[in-house]
């Protein structure tokens, strides 16, 4: 560290001073190679390099700004103290404008969106770019089977500092009560194996269906008619909050000769806090009690 102090002879009409200014060298660096430099707004040539910095006294301040293509600059207010604390070395940080995160999630193979662009499914790489210091990116993961989840980062969130971007996706309850059948919503026709009498048939679909509902709300032998109770199951966390999922079996005879006999589960699903009570949407699934009374079925009347 080099000094050199000279003293100017200030000489005033009505009083005369004395003024002493330092000089310091300084060494410039930065984290990345071949950034510019500016002192006071003037350039003075790309890191490393060396600068004499002049002060008049305590209060004397200088700025020193490092450019770089594709980083955010960086400025740094000189003072005598400063120099002094940092031995004469000054060293600028300067931050990449795009940041690469690699994004994972618990389970894995989770698909992602951000800012509405599909990204592809964890785990993932991309690239940030903060060129604009308040950019923000909602980074959206979702998978079948369990609740979407969305998180908003921006440059300086600990994820894009860290490079790894973790998301845990939390079960869907009614999900893993649920499972997809053939005869959600539609009809699925059954062909009783001709060995099998309609009595029989009729007899064992009813000691299936009642083993599975609480209650039948119609019956006829001689149409093969039949409709289950509803059932109703409530689940506290859906996108509206908490919903419910209702199911209901219906039966009958779908033909004679051959004799088929065709199932259909009814599944809706609303918001618990419908104020009507009757807005009651298509839901795609029935829960596994349904669809294990479908497979049995199936299996009971000859198909298995």
């Amino acid at each position: 560290m080099e000094y050199v102090i000279r003293c100017l002879l200030v000489i005033g009409l009505m009083l005369g001073t004395t003024a002493c200014i330092s000089s310091q060298r300084a060494s410039i660096s930065s984290n990345v190679d071949n950034v510019a430099i500016q002192v006071d707004g003037q350039n003075v040539g790309t890191t490393p390099t060396n600068y004499d910095f002049s002060f008049s006294d305590e209060m004397t301040r200088h700025s020193i700004t490092g450019k770089k293509e594709g980083y955010h600059n960086r400025t740094v207010i000189v003072t005598q103290e400063y120099l002094k604390k940092s031995s004469g070395a000054i060293e600028l940080v300067l931050e990449p404008q795009h940041k690469t995160a690699l994004i994972i999630s618990n389970p894995d193979a989770a698909h992602v969106k951000i800012n509405n662009e599909n990204i592809g499914a964890t785990p993932t790489n991309y690239s940030f770019d903060f060129s604009e210091r308040n950019r923000r990116y909602a980074i959206e993961v979702s998978k079948v089977g369990f609740f979407e989840s969305t998180i908003v980062v921006g440059e300086k969130s600990q994820g894009i500092r860290s490079g790894t971007i973790q998301v845990v996706l939390e079960k869907d309850p009614a999900w893993v009560a649920t499972a997809e059948s053939k005869a959600t919503n539609k009809w699925l026709r059954i062909a009783i194996d001709p060995s099998i009498s309609f009595d029989m048939a009729w007899q064992k679909i009813i000691d299936s269906v009642t083993m599975r509902y609480d209650s039948l709300e119609q019956l006829d032998q001689a149409s093969g008619y039949l409709r289950s109770s509803p059932q109703v199951r409530e689940f506290p966390k859906g996108p509206d909050g908490p919903f419910l999922v209702r199911t209901q079996l219906l039966g009958s005879i779908s033909s004679k000769e051959p004799l088929t006999y065709k199932i259909k589960l009814i599944s809706k699903t609303r918001s618990k806090n419908d104020p009507r009570g009757e807005d009651w949407k298509k839901f795609g699934r029935v829960f596994n009690e349904d669809a294990e009374l479908v497979e049995e079925l199936q299996s009971r009347l000859g198909l298995k």
